[in-house]
């Protein structure tokens, strides 16, 4: 059953909520279309395309302290007989360590729910993920985001890396895009990558 496992551990991957925090001190909610590949390999490597929606948002709950959500549903292209749709809950809390005008240093650490749903079997289980990230702000309009962290769900563990930006429309409206490649790995060396592309919209609060 390393597959199962395997593509139930690609769930959590589906998406890295920014910290928009750091970008405004109250907080955002954000709506976007994804573009994922998920390539597995094991005695064979498989490769899944696929594309979805989700949603996010993150707040402010002390002087440095952020509490974010999200939520997101990617719909997998056929592969031989395999059907495959995945639905991801996730939610934690992050802590600016440093903040200035233009560059903040931040960690976060998520509880993770994910279910996946195919024409072969179905399953439902939960994670957990620890992130440091960086925003960096080169004008009062753009903001740069980088993160790098750890997950861990089922049989499968290893690091993320992910890079984004947003550009503020208005005071209350921008655009958001993200990049995200995770690398994981179980006991058995079967592998997991999965490149996702975010595109969407934020509203700030």
């Amino acid at each position: 059953m390393h597959l199962k496992k395997t593509l139930l551990a690609a769930a959590l991957l589906a998406a890295v909520p920014y910290p928009a925090m750091a970008a405004n001190p109250s907080g955002h909610l954000e709506a976007y279309y994804l573009d994922s590949s998920l390539e597995l390999e094991a005695d064979d490597t498989v490769d899944f395309d696929g594309d979805g929606f989700g949603i996010r948002g993150d707040a402010r709950v002390g002087e440095n302290a952020f509490a974010f959500g999200e939520f997101q549903h990617a719909e997998y292209d056929r592969v031989g007989p395999v059907e495959l749709n995945i639905e991801q809950i996730r939610f934690g809390l992050g802590y600016l360590f440093s903040r200035s005008e233009s560059l903040d240093f931040y960690g976060k650490l998520s509880y993770l729910n994910f279910e996946l749903d195919s024409n072969v079997a179905d399953a439902e289980d939960n994670g957990w993920a620890a992130h440091a990230g960086v925003a960096f702000r080169p004008s009062g309009t753009i903001a740069l985001f980088g993160e790098i962290g750890y997950v861990d769900v089922s049989d499968l563990s290893g690091p993320e890396y992910s890079i984004g930006a947003s550009f503020d429309v208005t005071g209350q409206f921008g655009i958001v895009a993200g990049y995200r490649l995770s690398d994981l790995e179980s006991d058995d060396d079967a592998g997991l990558n999965l490149r996702d592309l975010q595109l969407g919209i934020r509203l700030g609060f």
